[in-house]
């Protein structure tokens, strides 16, 4: 009977917008609470990994096993493999982890000033994409629906014009 409950889809509806937002909360405090390593007065700079980082880079970790794990349940169930934008955009935010836990090996490793703050604005970047990907959560509300159509139309666009600007130029 439980195993019924959770596969009912506003259950499983709710578990995804509740992990998804305990992961934007996961995400914005571990941004908030990275300590910039020149703001040390004076002290010993330490650049290890502090546990909000490293819960981070494993639910990221977990993310991106979960995708895989769907690609091949796809391919095993020969399921369309047509995908919405959105299946872009969790591509695009499990790349920008790999790089700026790429990066922040390289600056605990090396003790590199540089690569921690290229370490940041990555992960700075990564949680705007990761705030974006609620708007499909927004749409089953029915004053938000037509909204985010609108703005995945107009993302595509930006795309399209961006990708026609860079090959023209």
């Amino acid at each position: 009977r439980l195993n019924t409950f959770y596969s009912t889809p506003a259950v499983k509806f709710l578990m995804r917008l509740m992990t998804h937002l305990m992961l934007m909360g996961l995400h914005f405090t571990s941004i908030v609470n990275t300590v910039h390593p020149r703001d040390f007065d004076g002290g010993e700079v330490s650049y290890e990994p502090r546990f909000l980082e490293v819960l981070l880079a494993i639910w990221s970790v977990s993310i991106f096993i979960d995708q895989r794990y769907q690609d091949a349940w796809r391919l095993e169930h020969n399921v369309s493999q047509s995908r919405s934008g959105w299946w872009v955009v969790w591509i695009v935010v499990t790349t920008l982890y790999m790089a700026a836990y790429i990066l922040r090996i390289v600056s605990w490793v090396n003790e590199e000033h540089d690569a921690y703050v290229g370490y940041q604005v990555v992960l700075s970047l990564n949680f705007v994409l990761t705030t974006i990907c609620i708007l499909p959560f927004l749409a089953i509300l029915q004053s938000f629906g037509v909204l985010v159509v609108t703005m995945e139309n107009m993302v595509t666009d930006v795309f399209l014009w961006g990708g026609l600007f860079v090959v023209i130029v």
